[in-house]
């Protein structure tokens, strides 16, 4: 039975030197199966190749049916996440955190 949504937040530059950690952190979501994955870029100041890289891998890994929810992204952040085929199933979400928290 998968577990609830989890919940990530991220926070200032999403760069190379978080790569290890971005890495260590897809695998245990992917090893949890969660429901569904929050991820909070509100507070992320940049964005480079390592949040997408992250992004993909994790959207390849977790099951089909899990939802990926890429919540708050400032603008300019949103804008790299619109690139076409990205994160084929993640979900652009500004608005409260509620219905997903639930599990709905």
């Amino acid at each position: 039975m998968p577990l609830g949504p989890a919940r990530l937040r991220l926070v200032g530059d999403i760069d190379r030197a978080s790569s290890k950690m971005l890495s260590e952190t897809a695998y245990w979501l992917t090893a949890l199966a969660p429901a569904s994955v929050v991820i909070d870029l509100a507070a992320v100041t940049f964005a480079g190749s390592a949040l997408l890289n992250f992004l993909s891998r994790l959207s390849g890994a977790l099951p089909t049916d899990t939802d990926l929810i890429l919540w708050r992204p400032q603008p300019g952040i949103e804008m790299i996440l619109r690139v076409p085929g990205l994160t084929p199933k993640s979900i652009l979400y500004q608005g409260p955190l509620e219905p997903w928290a639930m599990g709905s």
